[in-house]
């Protein structure tokens, strides 16, 4: 790699860690936290369709109003919340955002052995976080 390209990657790069280490520190707007409390308390991670019949769920709507609703510094602070279901849905909505500074969050969590249970389809799984991240991380 190239001195000038790996200056750029570094140019990137540094406001992309500086900005997650910030949004940690910011409060989550009431409208969120109560988002977040109702993904908290269903405490299952569900995808776009569920059962055989393929339903989307209140759940994934509570998912795609975090999506839309919530700022990119709550979804990254979000990611450190301390429900597993929580952490999942904030990822995955940074992905679908794509956001750059998603292999920093999976570094961050890489030790994080926290486990949630996910609906997809008919199968309903148990996920940790870690491998969610990874997993997510490559689809982007």
């Amino acid at each position: 790699m190239t001195i000038k390209r790996k200056l750029l990657v570094y140019l990137l790069l540094v406001p992309v860690a500086y900005s997650c280490t910030q949004a940690q520190n910011k409060p989550v707007r009431p409208v969120i936290t109560d988002i977040v409390n109702k993904i908290s308390a269903y405490n299952i991670v569900d995808a776009a369709g569920v059962g055989i019949a393929g339903v989307k769920t209140e759940q994934y709507e509570r998912f795609e109003n975090l999506i839309k609703y919530a700022t990119i510094d709550e979804l990254v602070s979000l990611t450190d919340h301390k429900s597993p279901t929580v952490k999942a849905y904030s990822f995955w909505a940074l992905s679908k955002r794509k956001f750059p500074g998603l292999s920093l969050i999976v570094k961050k969590h890489a030790a994080d052995s926290s486990t949630f249970r996910f609906f997809s389809g008919c199968l309903l799984s148990r996920e940790s976080i870690k491998d969610f991240y990874v997993s997510i991380s490559k689809d982007q």
